[in-house]
């Protein structure tokens, strides 16, 4: 490593001793190999040996291509923080030649770009060039909202006003109507082209070529939507017939077979399927298929099912007809698949479980390896979301066994399990970016889960080696083991690759306030005055006040100052928002270590403190939001708590609650919701609940309501359903973005009422879908409980009871309980009866045998093979019980029908759920009784 660090040191040197000419030259090449970082390092060496307007300008390509670099990685932070620094180098844009403002304006975000069109229509320089870049980036992101501040008596701004309409009209494919509207805009305006590709668009559907060809040749090539008018050209000069579309691939293709009235159909589909019209709905489904996709129709219709799986639930279909629709629609080799994967993205009680079903038959759906290795990780990350989300922590002894085997990993955790599944996850795509986002959010208290998560970030700096985020995450890790220099030289590499990105920066100011804790804590004093000089040397505004409150414990503590003169001395210079916060995380040190203080100091700091906290009175709504948010989990060895609102709300909540509008009060709730603070938030909503002519009442009530039964262990929809039964339509559609946002602080079945706005599930035990329902209807064939389990408990029983359960053979299937015994050990065979409860065992059978008809769904899980060993064999009993059992096949029909009568709908329960290809091993009395003939096994 050392080694490594000296190598890096030597070349550095080596491009000092270069001349400004080289320096350029060196530079130049790097620009052309796309190296633009170490370019602008050697244009910032050539600069300090000779400041002139051509390196100046050189530095500005350097840095506008980079910061094109790293927007086109999808870095847009980093790329937007390079741009800024083009604003320092004191460049005259407007004098800038066309395409360098070009290459300007590309690496500069939407607001920028916005700005420098006001200033150049206050300079008149550039403007129409500058407004045809900002009309393009309108088009592609739809970022109307900048335009705000502008003046409406610019044209631009008028014309942006058309053209939002208009935009809203072509996605609804209402392109007559869409032209309408375009008609004010004039041909030299930046938006024309918009304009001519609508009126091609109208001549298409015309069916008048000639016209349409003329319109798309009026649009330049840098339009937004070239791709799509390249392809229209090219078809005009094919001739290409509708049937006979030579560009499949290209986003015109669903312009074909009236596409314009895909919205109508859905619309129909939607409403079919909550009507339960199911013939409409298998008619209308195909039709929208080929619609979306004319070359894969199957496939649309598979995604279309699995986002009415959704609905279905909404609506309360039974999921025998939405199974009965799938097998109608999708080819059996697939239904299964399908059924598995519906089964995985909307059950919530065993993710583990649904996700091991899915990856079975993964490899029906994928049949490409590549693709098949990114849907496998995509399924591995997204059970670790949806695990962690839901706050998921069973794992039994088959299930351990079935992780094991199936995905060839070893853990003996859920801690050490989730890791695994995501390391897994970034083995098979090592470039998802995402996933290792949420590998470093995972709980890592184990020392092999810190060490895998340091593995996968040391490879993901290899990786990406642009991007901080490792060097940040890595560094959080050595410091959580003490690791000190180690993350001091990661950090070196973060500063090295984004020098002026505010996390970078921010995390420097953290690690040197970490290192001066540990010089404090080991009276190395001097090491300690050093580190807290660099960390306010770094700047960092948000550490800013952890790094006087350092001081003023250094001061207190070490030197044995007087603390009213210290806080005179520290707090004079700072603004009345950092002295509430120095003030705070001191009030929080001096309540944890009191051991440390005099009780004198003690006193003094927390009278100080709750006088301080009336200047919340002077504070405006915005600053006092600010003040009130916790910190990130980096300043967690820095301070006792991160959560600052408690600390208020314990010393003056009244003023805390009056700083906030009614409008205003909700975003604070939403930010300091925690277990500690719902009794006071709570307070203060039915304070506000009680004002009168309050407009946002309805709000309020809300929050209570979710408040109140967030650790209420029954839920219950009625106090919903009081809250929106008296909305209006606008308020409903607030209502539902304020349940959306708080359903993150729920969990289990009352975080899916609040994620869908649908509380009537509240009422129900369980979702149609659930697992959960599925493994409880197997109750007594899954989790058959023999007398051996109860050895240990009345070894003298089993004795006794195992002769007896060597003939009740139904017993040993469903597990019964009742062993012919009282309580007290003594034989009850006066109140036994073996007739009974034969028919008490008959009616089981066929009571799961109707709920595997509801929803035979189980028999697609990793279970099926041992829930239809355990059916099998009682099938099995109930031929013995009819007394067809060695009957020959002729003699078993001639009976079959004198019982079929008996059984009425009992029988054909039989015949739709015992089907050869689920029970292709019963006996042949069993197969001709049910099948009508003997399949012979292969």
């Amino acid at each position: 490593m050392a080694k490594k660090h000296k190598h890096k040191t030597d070349k550095h040197f080596f491009q000092k001793d270069l001349g400004y000419t080289e320096l350029i030259i060196e530079g130049q090449k790097r620009i052309d190999s796309e190296k633009y970082r170490e370019a602008i390092d050697l244009f910032k060496l050539a600069q300090k040996k000779q400041a002139t307007e051509e390196i100046k300008l050189l530095l500005f390509k350097a840095y506008s291509m980079r910061s094109n670099q790293l927007r086109n990685k999808g870095l847009i932070s980093e790329a937007d923080v390079v741009a800024n620094q083009i604003g320092s180098m004191g460049i005259n844009i407007f004098n800038l030649t066309e395409n360098e403002l070009i290459l300007y304006l590309s690496s500069c975000p939407d607001q920028k770009v916005v700005d420098l069109y006001v200033k150049a229509v206050s300079s008149k320089q550039h403007v129409s060039l500058i407004e045809k870049i900002l009309a393009n980036r309108l088009i592609t992101n739809s970022c109307w909202h900048l335009l705000n501040p502008v003046n409406s008596s610019f044209p631009f701004k008028q014309e942006s006003l058309i053209l939002q309409n208009a935009v809203s009209l072509m996605n609804d494919a209402k392109w007559e109507d869409a032209l309408e509207v375009l008609r004010p805009i004039s041909s030299k305006s930046s938006f024309a082209p918009i304009r001519s590709f609508c009126r091609a668009m109208v001549l298409f559907y015309q069916h008048d070529d000639d016209k349409m060809e003329k319109a798309l040749s009026m649009i330049p090539n840098d339009f937004p939507l070239s791709r799509s008018v390249q392809d229209l050209k090219a078809l005009l000069t094919q001739k290409t017939s509708k049937h006979n579309l030579s560009i499949p691939n290209s986003p015109i293709a669903c312009l074909w077979e009236d596409g314009i009235y895909l919205k109508k159909y859905m619309h129909d589909l939607v409403d079919s399927f909550k009507k339960r019209n199911f013939q409409e709905v298998e008619r209308l489904i195909p039709v929208i298929s080929k619609q979306i996709y004319p070359q894969m129709p199957t496939m649309a219709t598979q995604y279309l099912l699995e986002q009415m799986a959704f609905l279905a639930i909404d609506c309360h279909i039974e999921p025998s007809q939405y199974y009965k629709l799938i097998s109608k629609l999708v080819p059996k080799e697939m239904s299964e698949l399908l059924i598995v994967k519906i089964f995985f993205l909307i059950s919530h009680d065993d993710p583990l479980r649904t996700m091991l079903n899915y990856l079975e038959y993964l490899h029906v759906e994928f049949k490409d390896k590549n693709q098949y290795n990114l849907a496998y990780s995509l399924l591995l990350k997204h059970a670790v979301k949806k695990i962690t989300s839901e706050d998921y922590h069973e794992i039994d002894t088959k299930l351990h066994k079935l992780l094991t085997d199936k995905l060839s990993i070893s853990f003996n955790s859920y801690e050490l399990l989730m890791i695994q599944l995501l390391t897994k996850s970034i083995d098979l795509d090592p470039l998802n970016r995402t996933a290792y986002e949420l590998l470093v959010k995972l709980p890592r208290n184990e020392k092999k889960s810190k060490n895998a998560v340091e593995d996968y970030l040391m490879s993901m700096k290899d990786r990406f080696p642009d991007d901080p985020f490792p060097c940040l995450e890595l560094s959080s890790i050595y410091y959580e083991k003490n690791a000190y220099r180690k993350a001091e030289l990661i950090l070196d590499e973060a500063v090295k690759r984004a020098p002026h990105d505010s996390r970078v920066i921010e995390k420097r100011a953290i690690s040197l306030l970490i290192s001066a804790s540990k010089n404090l804590s080991q009276d190395r004093l001097h090491l300690f005055t050093q580190d807290i000089q660099k960390a306010m040397v770094v700047g960092s505004k948000k550490v800013k006040p952890i790094v006087i409150q350092k001081q003023i414990l250094h001061d207190v503590i070490v030197n044995r100052q007087n603390i009213k003169d210290v806080l005179e001395n520290y707090l004079k210079e700072l603004s009345r928002i950092e002295q509430l916060r120095v003030l705070c995380f001191l009030y929080m040190e001096i309540q944890k270590h009191k051991s440390l203080f005099i009780q004198a100091d003690i006193d003094y700091t927390k009278k100080y403190f709750i006088s301080k906290t009336k200047e919340l009175a002077l504070i405006s709504s915005k600053d006092l939001l600010e003040l009130l948010t916790p910190l990130e989990s980096d300043y967690i060895p820095l301070v006792p708590s991160i959560y600052v609102a408690p600390v208020f709300l314990e010393v003056n909540a009244d003023l805390v609650w009056k700083g906030f509008e009614d409008k205003d009060v909700l975003m604070l709730y939403e930010i300091i919701l925690t277990k500690d603070t719902i009794p006071s938030i709570l307070a203060d909503v039915k304070k506000r609940i009680k004002k009168k002519n309050n407009q946002f009442k309805y709000l309020f009530e809300f929050y209570q309501a979710v408040l109140t039964q967030l650790h209420s262990k029954s839920k219950n929809a009625k106090l919903f359903n009081q809250i929106m039964s008296k909305a209006s339509d606008a308020q409903l559609n607030e209502l539902e973005s304020l349940s959306k946002r708080l359903s993150k602080h729920a969990t289990g079945i009352f975080k899916e009422a609040l994620e869908k706005f649908d509380f009537s599930i509240l009422n129900i035990s369980r979702s149609p879908f659930s697992l959960d329902v599925l493994f409880d209807m197997f109750k007594d064939f899954m989790d058959t409980q023999t007398p051996k389990q109860n050895k240990k408990k009345n070894q003298s029983f089993y004795e006794e009871f195992e002769e007896y359960d060597e003939f009740n053979e139904f017993n040993k299937i469903f597990g019964d309980d009742d062993d012919g015994y009282d309580d007290d050990g003594e034989d009850d065979d006066d109140d036994y009866n073996d007739k009974d409860d034969e028919y008490d065992y008959l009616d089981t059978l066929f009571d799961e045998l109707e709920d595997l008809d509801y929803n035979p769904a189980i028999f697609y899980t990793i279970d099926k093979d041992a829930v239809i060993e355990r059916l099998s064999k009682g099938i099995e009993f109930f031929i013995d019980f009819i007394g067809i059992r060695g009957l020959s096949t002729i003699e078993i029909k001639e009976s079959k029908w004198k019982l079929i009568k008996e059984l009425k709908g009992d029988y054909d329960l039989l015949k739709r759920v015992v089907t050869p290809e689920r029970f292709p091993y019963l006996s042949r009395e069993a197969q001709v009784f049910i099948f009508g003939k003997h399949h012979k096994h292969k």
